[in-house]
């Protein structure tokens, strides 16, 4: 028996949850697409941005392998999800068995299709070129950085201090100091003592 009996009520509620069943699938796959595509972008940000602070190419070549095996890992889920989408055309068109999720003979699009999709080629391209740009100058940049380059030559250059002429001797004023032969003697002091007055004698 091929497609559903669509004048029995059983058949026709068993076609529409088959249908919903198929969408469920061609929404999860589209889900996944998109986050492949988030995380590859935060993978290229952060592998380009901590390379270009390090200057290291190592960096760059992880960040371009996991551009690629995200661009591979999204291709896969676009052809799953096309896959599936021919399988809902081909139960709308009741030319499968009831409930069946086979896929085999209904793709219409080849793997190699899926891979060479705009929204795989588009996305992922603008990234991975710049990044294996970047990763080529890093290389020259470190063979530079690598190269010998020639010693500085040490000049020696000793500075004499030059002559100054030294001050004349200078003598010390001296100050006019008496001398002893010359010194005048100064007289001892005096003391006078004041005697009482005696009166008249009888």
């Amino acid at each position: 028996m091929t497609g559903y009996d669509l004048t029995e009520p059983g058949e026709r509620e068993d076609r529409r949850k088959h249908l919903e069943l198929v969408a469920s699938v061609v929404g999860r796959m589209a889900s996944s697409s998109a986050q492949a595509k988030g995380w590859s972008i935060t993978l290229a940000g952060a592998a380009f941005g901590v390379a270009v602070i390090r200057d290291n190419a190592v960096v760059i070549l992880l960040g371009i392998v996991g551009l690629c095996a995200f661009a591979v890992i999204d291709a896969h889920y676009l052809n799953v999800e096309r896959t599936f989408r021919d399988l809902h055309d081909a139960i709308v068109a009741n030319t499968v068995e009831p409930l069946s999720m086979e896929t085999k003979g209904l793709s219409k699009a080849s793997k190699n299709e899926s891979y060479a999709s705009w929204s795989i080629k588009y996305f992922y391209g603008p990234l991975i070129v710049p990044g294996s740009l970047l990763f080529v100058y890093s290389l020259c940049h470190e063979k530079e950085n690598d190269a010998p380059r020639e010693r500085p030559v040490k000049v020696t250059v000793t500075v004499t201090p030059a002559e100054h002429p030294s001050p004349a001797p200078t003598t010390p004023e001296t100050s006019a100091v008496p001398s002893p032969s010359t010194a005048q003697p100064v007289p001892p002091p005096t003391t006078t003592t004041a005697l009482p007055e005696q009166g008249p004698t009888r």
